[in-house]
């Protein structure tokens, strides 16, 4: 399935570009092995907390860090 993801993902980064973030993909794999995407949110998702529990650093100051902050007023 991995590989088969890939060219999606790539695609629906490539039609984002200037957005930055977090953002959650729903998606259903079905039995012949084709994936439907179902929803894209544009927030944090339930997987946050997976990825909180797996990685050795804060994932918040991970995601924070991302960002460049710019001239704030």
């Amino acid at each position: 399935m991995c590989d088969s993801i890939l060219p999606i993902l790539h695609l629906i980064v490539s039609n984002t570009t200037g957005l930055r973030g977090f953002i959650g993909i729903d998606f259903i794999l079905k039995e012949n092995s084709q994936i439907s995407i179902i929803e894209i949110n544009p927030r944090l998702t339930c997987s946050y907390i997976g990825l909180s529990k797996y990685n050795k650093d804060n994932t918040a100051v991970k995601i924070l860090n991302s960002f460049e902050i710019k001239n704030l007023v």
